[in-house]
């Protein structure tokens, strides 16, 4: 019998894979605080919903390392 555990992302770090060009970071592609984000915004009556759904539309795992996992097994030869 064989029983075994494997960590993988032990500290649960969020290392950063990929960036966007403009703003040098993973979960913010700047467009927003932009000039043509600010008139966007100004034209859209429910301002809130538009901007978490954004915010949603720019969280790619790609970005990021994976989270802690944690796998515990066991085999059984015989």
């Amino acid at each position: 019998m064989n029983v075994y555990t494997y960590i993988t992302n032990l500290l649960n770090t969020r290392n950063t894979l990929s960036v966007y060009r403009y703003t040098g970071v993973g979960d913010d592609d700047g467009y927003l605080n932009s000039p043509q984000g600010q008139q966007s915004l100004s034209n859209i009556q429910f301002q809130q919903s538009y901007i978490d759904l954004y915010r949603y539309r720019l969280i790619s795992p790609d970005n990021f390392n994976n989270p802690r996992r944690i796998y515990i097994g066991f085999s059984l030869n015989f």
